[in-house]
């Protein structure tokens, strides 16, 4: 770079010398500047594209793998369907009663009637070519074919063809309720007029009511309708998925081109034209793998799919085919096809690359124009020195100008009605007596090391700070002072702006107090929200591992007390999702003596003060939010703890009152209560300060709050309850708390009604944490159910509305209120009650206290489980939800 300097500085020596004018100057000045800027944004962006291009290439083909997998998959589960609506039909007709009664009695007439149901049939399904019903013998008893779109009844006759015997005893001795599909074409050739279509035999054999087997159930559906489907679903660039049987022939009309040579058209086995591919895709269930010819993806269809498991295309652990099967579905994209889109993306990236080199030549143009402009001011500022300071002694802010040593140059008449100084009494002082007292000296050491400006610098950046400043009365202020600098024969010298901001510092504070509990109520609701979900892994992996058998004794004991651990933690999490904000208490029918127990505990756990307890045992019951409930008898007890110098005593005592009793007590509120009170042994609050002890941010201790006895305020009166008080300094305080007693007051354990086990369902669970999605996967696998994991709203209303129309709906849904992507709880539950009204959703969050876990049914959920749950409370709202 000093280089350049000096390069440029030569040249505008030189043209100076033979009369070059200015305008040329700035011309060479700005071309100097725009090549400084243009040169290395040119390469990094040109190096950045490089990249680019690279990782596009491998992308695309990570995506086209990906979209050929999932399209094969999904024929695959589309050919299973097919196959098990078949399944279906075959067992209405088995069950119908007109072949029970045939099967009763052969006569005429119930042969007639069997036909009429089979015809009937054949009119509504329309997707068989021909229906029968063959006897123990082998005759066809009742024929049903489609003729010109039209079922007819068929001329009877015995089974003549040696596969159609070799089939028929194939089925008739397999077990009762099982399906057999023909492997191979059952069909004549047909005449050129009337070619006959492939079909697939589905069979099932047909048991009267002694248990024997009298016949079999025929439907004969055209192997066309899975072709065409096949097709239609295909999205693979021009080629169709193909079908292929286990002796490589096709059962496509059409021979697709896997390479670039010309086949026999005649030809139509796949071993002829890709052996080594056909010996690869025939050993394997499924895969993906590239060749010299193109991306080949596969998968097989088997001809009972309830003995292999779901669907799927893997390309890292391949399973070798054991048993024989039906079909393999092929999908083919050319390699011609696959080597145009580097092509297209290389031509994408240079045109991106053009727009940029364009974008920076323009921008590195303005930038070089404009850093000359800038200089030509700076130059013109200097210059016009003089009429700056006349404008610098009119501002109504303080003005001063110091030099490097610190001292004052130039006061102004505002700093004088500022300070309260006259220019002559500071002028050749130091500034530091002034603009910071005493007690602040070493703040302001720290910042004045920024009014150094190094010898070799051409310019300062401006810079703003807080300090304190001190008048010549002894008053101390804060001030903003905002700096720069500026050389002035040689010398650098500090500009100043000095304004009072006592009153913006006032504003300030009160802002920031007032906005503090919000601010530390969104902090703890987030920090709540995460651990909760943290809480629900680490429970249900305890529950799930306690469950193990073989488990040592030792460790469950471990994992009672891990268990034991987190359950406080949730007490904790809940406390941070009450303060917050003033959520709507969950409440339950709830015996406070164990929370009370319990709650001064946790307050006192540490210190040397006692507790005392006098709770009667037939104290009512409460509905109240047990975890509210018990942050306010621990705010209450740890106000009290502080109060005490020392050792001390907290004496709690309960009884059951009715509102009459009640000293104080709002007029609104009637009925029966219990009350709580808590003495403490401490100083007690003096009198001046016992109206404000409510107060938000009213403390009388150092370190304080002032935020604990407003909570407990706020919580109570949530509660439909009153709070109280009586001090006496260096006497103790008594708060008295008043809870309405329950409407019912049997405990919860005699409300419960007894669980049904051993009833399987299968549940959608929406979460968008992985970690969420597994635990609950497998506590649901653990209690019997099938699970379903979704990560957010778009692949739940996917998933549930293609086990929708396939006919395996989902049971339930357990869906998170909180869902990356824009839609939540409440959006996504519509949408599925617009899939089926009848939907049983239960909606789960960590945020406990939203209104939609309050009132869950209001939203159209069936119930609502907060998190952390533990497995009990999982089947608990199952059961309650889909029983």
């Amino acid at each position: 770079m000093g280089n350049i300097r000096s390069l440029v500085a030569h040249v505008f020596k030189i043209c100076m010398k033979k009369g070059t004018d200015t305008s040329t100057i700035s011309i060479l000045e700005i071309l100097r500047r725009f090549l400084v800027i243009f040169l290395p944004l040119a390469i990094f962006f040109g190096s950045l594209t490089v990249m680019l291009y690279y990782k596009d290439v491998k992308t695309d083909l990570i995506n086209v793998k990906k979209r050929e997998i999932y399209t094969v998959n999904s024929q695959i589960k589309m050919v299973r369907s097919k196959f098990k609506s078949i399944y279906t039909d075959l067992q209405f007709l088995v069950l119908q009663s007109e072949l029970t009664d045939y099967l009763e009695d052969n006569s005429p007439k119930r042969l007639d009637s069997l036909a009429d149901e089979l015809l009937l049939f054949a009119q509504i399904k329309r997707i068989y070519n021909q229906i029968q019903f063959i006897d123990e013998s082998g005759s066809e008893t009742v024929v049903v074919n489609i003729v010109n779109g039209e079922p007819r009844i068929a001329v009877k006759g015995s089974l003549q063809n040696k596969a159609w015997q070799e089939y028929f005893k194939e089925t008739i001795t397999s077990p009762e309720g099982s399906v057999y599909i023909t492997p191979y074409d059952l069909n004549p050739t047909g005449s050129e007029e009337t070619p006959i279509l492939p079909v697939l035999r589905f069979s099932m054999p047909v048991v009267d009511s002694e248990e024997n087997t009298r016949g079999i159930i025929v439907l004969s559906h055209p192997v066309t309708y899975i072709l065409e489907e096949l097709e239609a679903a295909s999205t693979n660039y021009r080629i169709p998925t193909i079908l292929v049987n286990p002796q490589g022939s096709y059962l496509n009309n059409y021979i697709p081109v896997f390479t670039q040579s010309p086949q026999n058209e005649d030809s139509k086995n796949f071993a002829s034209i890709l052996p080594g591919e056909w010996e690869r895709i025939n050993k394997q269930e499924s895969g993906q793998f590239l060749t010299d010819n193109g991306l080949i993806t596969f998968s097989t269809i088997y001809p009972d799919d309830e003995d292999h498991g779901p669907a799927s295309v893997s390309t890292t652990t391949p399973t070798v085919i054991d048993n024989e099967y039906l079909w393999k579905a092929i999908s083919f994209i050319p390699e011609k096809v696959l080597n145009e889109w580097p092509d297209k993306i290389l031509g994408r990236i240079l045109l991106l690359y053009s727009v940029c080199l364009i974008i920076i030549a323009i921008c590195s143009f303005l930038l070089a124009r404009t850093a000359l402009r800038r200089t030509k001011a700076e130059l013109a500022m200097r210059e016009n020195e003089e009429e700056l300071r006349a404008i610098n002694e009119a501002a109504a802010n303080a003005i001063i100008v110091i030099d490097n040593n610190k001292n004052v140059l130039h006061w102004n008449p505002a700093a004088e009605r500022l300070f309260h100084y006259t220019a002559q009494e500071v002028v050749e002082k130091s500034i530091t007596s002034i603009i910071s007292p005493p007690k602040h000296q070493s703040t302001f050491t720290k910042m004045s090391k920024q009014f150094n400006i190094p010898v070799d610098s051409d310019s300062m950046e401006a810079k703003t700070i807080e300090l304190y400043g001190y008048k010549k009365d002894g008053t101390e202020f804060p001030v903003e002072v905002s700096f720069s600098a500026f050389k002035k024969r040689d010398q650098w010298h500090t500009v100043g702006i000095i304004r009072d901001i006592s009153a913006r510092k006032e504003m300030e504070k009160n802002v920031l107090r007032a906005n503090k509990f919000e601010s530390l109520g969104v902090l703890s609701s987030g920090i709540a929200h995460d651990f909760n979900n943290l809480l629900t892994a680490i429970i249900g992996n305890i529950n799930l591992v306690s469950k193990l058998s073989g488990t040592p004794p030792d460790s469950l004991e471990l994992l009672k007390n891990a268990e034991k651990a987190s359950r406080r933690a949730k007490a904790l999490t809940q406390q941070l999702l009450t303060f917050s904000k003033e959520g709507t208490p969950i409440r339950k029918t709830t015996a406070v003596d164990t929370l009370i127990r319990d709650s001064v505990d946790y307050a006192l756990h540490g210190s040397i003060i006692v507790s005392s307890f006098d709770i009667p045992d037939d104290l009512y019951l409460v509905d109240i939010d047990a975890s509210q409930i018990g942050q306010v008898i621990q705010n209450i007890v740890t106000n009290g703890r502080q109060a005490i110098r020392g050792s001390g005593a907290i004496i709690i005592s309960c009884q059951n009152v009715d509102n009459q009793e009640i000293e104080g007590l709002p007029n609104h509120l009637s009925g029966n209560y219990i009350e709580m009170s808590i003495r403490d042994t401490g100083r007690g609050i003096n009198e001046k300060d016992q109206p404000k002890i409510f107060d938000p941010y009213f403390t009388t201790k150092e370190h304080g709050s002032g935020l604990g006895l407003t909570i407990a305020h706020s919580i109570i009166q949530r509660h439909d309850g009153h709070i109280s008080f009586t001090s006496e300094e260096n006497k103790g305080t008594t708060f008295k708390v008043y809870l309405p007693a329950a409407v019912d007051q049997h405990p919860p354990k005699e409300k419960e009604k007894a669980k049904s086990k051993g009833k399987r369902f299968r549940i959608m669970v929406v979460d968008s944490e992985e970690m969420l999605l597994n635990i609950a996967g497998r506590m649901l696998v653990h209690l019997g159910h099938e699970c379903v994991c979704a990560r957010n709203a778009r692949e739940a209303l996917d998933v549930y509305k293609h086990m929708w129309k396939t006919g395996s709906p989902v049971d339930g849904v357990i869906i998170d209120l909180t869902l990356p992507g824009g839609m939540g709880a409440k959006e996504t539950a519509g949408a599925i009650f617009d899939i089926n009204s009848e939907a049983r959703i239960i909606v789960s969050s960590g945020y406990s206290n939203d209104p939609v876990m309050v009132d869950f049914d209001e939203y159209g959920f069936c119930a609502a489980i907060a998190k952390p749950f533990d497995m009990d409370e999982l089947a608990e709202v199952i059961n309650d939800v889909l029983e």
